[in-house]
């Protein structure tokens, strides 16, 4: 890991003439877990909105931003050195709109997806990147053109699909186009797609068409997450390998206001089913609308919900960004965030809120959870974390989402791009170092492998 030093902020934003004042990490009670920092050498600005899947069979990380496609390996939590790999797919396009990468945990296959417009450019390697095999075409017929994310699961027992080919898992692309969210499914391993079948609309769920990305569950429930639903949030539920979608609400729930915006929720299942659904809640204050890191637990595949409860209460979290939700054993859950303490409109350009990475655990099906603080040493980003791409002024470096997931033995990694790389990280900073955080203390999400994660 590199060295991080106490670093500088300027508390008056936008003036010429700033303030400077030490930075210190938040306080906070005794850690659930704790987390090392791998960077990358030499990415220091094209990291933006990354994705990771691990190979568990070879402990192979691969981390996706831009159209690079990175092998990461041999981590070494006391000196904080990785091996970071290049292992780019030989796709046509040099541009990518979206970039996406996606690890199914049971084969070890790798997609890459890069969005081109009204369909994508895909890619897989079953060896972690050492070779890949291009897809014809990434997408299905009739797919839309904006926000893809492409997900694996198992084939759901007696049901209408089947694999037609050796490879024995149903590989699924959504999409959005300001109206309708549909989704595609694949039956012979990523090689082609399905015509799409709509998810939703707008106009007849009253749900968004932007959505998070889309996640399954052992039994190969498919799970798909608009940003906002009837004024809360929701999930749409395939229970069919896609064929057919159903929209569930969450009682209780409430939207992230517009202007605060904290993009995409996320869900994950653990072993036994259990889905832990995570997003942005809108919360009123005295003086400000914040953005809080929220979560809510179904085990019927939505049908029910646990209440709503919000998360980094023990850092004073009041407006968050890029939440993202991995489970394991059906009892335990991770949910990454970005977190500050700062109240008010996070977008506006002279919003001083210092963020940081955080990890909220749960051991007991979402009865209760801990956060972690992941980056201690100093802040991933001073001042707004701009999510308008038509008002940003440079302020969009870190774009519109992270992502976690976790290894064979229940350790947690997080993707996020670094924005503070300065020995003065102030609102000037605007890198985007892509990054790992990988948890090094700490029950992980197997209690099998508890003694071995400490």
């Amino acid at each position: 890991m590199r060295a991080r030093r106490r670093t500088t902020i300027a508390l008056v934003l936008g003036l010429a003439a700033t303030i400077a004042s030490v930075v210190a990490a938040p306080a906070a009670p005794a850690s659930v877990a704790s987390f090392r920092n791998f960077a990358h050498p030499s990415d220091r600005s094209k990291a933006g909105e990354p994705t990771l899947g691990i190979n568990r069979e070879t402990n192979t990380v691969l981390y996706q931003s831009y159209t690079n496609t990175y092998a990461v390996t041999d981590f070494n939590a006391r000196t904080g050195a990785a091996t970071w790999k290049t292992s780019n797919a030989i796709l046509t396009s040099v541009t990518s709109l979206d970039p996406i990468i996606e690890t199914d945990f049971e084969t070890g296959r790798s997609f890459v997806s890069q969005l081109t417009g009204a369909c994508s450019l895909m890619a897989y390697t079953d060896n972690d990147g050492k070779s890949w095999q291009e897809v014809p075409d990434g997408c299905g017929a009739g797919s839309v053109f904006d926000h893809q994310t492409v997900g694996t699961g198992a084939f759901v027992k007696g049901g209408t699909l089947r694999p037609a080919t050796s490879y024995p898992r149903a590989v699924y692309y959504c999409s959005q186009a300001l109206v309708v969210t549909n989704c595609a499914t694949s039956v012979d391993g990523g090689l082609t797609f399905l015509p799409a079948v709509n998810a939703w609309t707008s106009a007849g769920s009253g749900c968004t068409t932007i959505h998070g990305h889309v996640s399954t569950a052992p039994d190969g429930t498919v799970y798909l997450p608009p940003r906002s639903c009837r004024g809360g949030t929701g999930v749409a539920v395939s229970e069919n390998n896609g064929l057919s979608w159903t929209i569930r609400q969450v009682p209780g729930s409430v939207a992230p206001q517009a202007s605060n915006n904290a993009k995409d929720p996320s869900i994950a299942a653990g072993a036994d089913g259990t889905a832990y659904l995570s997003w942005g809640q809108k919360v009123e204050t005295e003086d400000a609308f914040n953005t809080v890191p929220h979560v809510a637990v179904t085990r019927d595949k939505g049908l029910t919900w646990t209440k709503p409860v919000a998360l980094g209460g023990e850092f004073n979290i009041k407006n968050t960004k890029f939440i993202s939700t991995v489970a394991g054993d059906g009892d335990r859950a991770a949910i990454a965030f970005l977190g500050t303490s700062t109240s008010g409109p996070d977008q506006l350009p002279t919003f001083d809120g210092i963020w940081r990475l955080y990890v909220a655990f749960t051991y007991d099906r979402g009865a209760t959870w801990r956060t972690a603080l992941a980056t201690p040493e100093s802040p991933v980003q001073v001042g707004r974390i701009c999510d308008n791409s038509s008002a940003c002024s440079g302020s969009r470096n870190l774009l519109d989402f992270m992502d976690v997931t976790a290894d064979a033995q229940g350790r947690v990694l997080v993707a996020f791009a670094d924005g503070c790389l300065e020995e003065a990280c102030d609102s000037d900073s605007r890198f985007a170092a892509a990054t790992i955080s990988r948890q090094s203390t700490g029950r992980g999400l197997y209690k099998a492998f508890d003694t071995v994660v400490k």
